[in-house]
């Protein structure tokens, strides 16, 4: 019986440090990407690329931060998929690419959505 207990209290921590992770880290820095990928969005509606410049550079900072505690947490192919949608999405920006940068970004929101649901606290993937 005490095997049992020291088992749920395993479980338990587990999870805990889980749903702390995604509070903390993931829900957050979806959060900001997603208010700055609204701000590209626009910046490039409105064809201001140094705007979108400005902050496409706030998300590389942020990612290159995220990335290193995601890479043990999230599936490497995600994070790979990523970052390298984040760099398309600035290499578009420089050649001032509208369409291009525009449907980018809704790649970049749909990986990150595929995180945010991979890493939820539901049943699903406790289980």
């Amino acid at each position: 019986m005490r095997m049992l207990y020291i088992s749920f209290a395993w479980l338990f921590i587990i999870i805990l440090i889980w749903a702390l992770f995604y509070y903390l880290s993931v829900e957050k820095n979806i959060d900001f990407f997603d208010v700055e990928l609204k701000n590209i969005y626009s910046s490039a509606i409105n064809e201001n690329y140094n705007e979108a410049q400005i902050n496409v550079n706030k998300i590389q900072e942020q990612w290159k931060k995220t990335e290193k505690l995601w890479i043990y947490f999230v599936h490497q192919g995600e994070v790979d998929d990523i970052s390298s949608s984040i760099l398309k999405i600035d290499v578009y920006i420089k050649t001032e690419n509208k369409s291009m940068i525009l449907s980018e970004i809704e790649e970049l929101k749909k990986l990150l959505r595929m995180v945010k649901g991979n890493e939820s606290m539901s049943f699903e993937n406790i289980f």
